[in-house]
């Protein structure tokens, strides 16, 4: 009797599983349904960033010059003046004629949440 009470909560047991990974499989393929129908609707439509001021960021003239020292993760607009980062030169930081002052930073992203340019705007 023991051993058919084993069997019996082996079972459900079993049962309960399968159907809780049933759950989260159709969980999870109507989450992806529902992000490529939104990010079809949204595809040809122009988003909007707003901007408070938790995201602008102050960065100093050291900390701009700093950056451009190193290799660069994202292009860089300074005061309207873009820079590639795959065309980025360090030879040519000069001709770029940043002024020495603090500067906001901001970003520029994509439909998808992603960073395409760094914005540097003097003040």
């Amino acid at each position: 009797m023991s051993n058919a009470l084993k069997l019996l909560r082996l079972t459900f047991s079993v049962i309960v599983f399968c159907t809780g990974v049933l759950l989260l499989i159709h969980s999870a393929t109507v989450y992806n349904e529902a992000l490529n129908v939104t990010r079809d609707n949204y595809k040809d439509k122009q988003i909007y960033q707003l901007y408070n001021d938790k995201d602008m960021e102050v960065v100093s003239y050291a900390e701009l010059i700093a950056t451009l020292c190193n290799s660069l993760e994202y292009d860089i607009a300074i005061d309207g003046a873009s820079i590639d980062k795959d065309n980025f030169k360090l030879e040519n930081v000069q001709n770029y004629n940043i002024r020495n002052t603090n500067y906001n930073k901001s970003y520029e992203y994509d439909d998808y949440g992603i960073i395409n340019i760094v914005i540097y705007t003097g003040k």
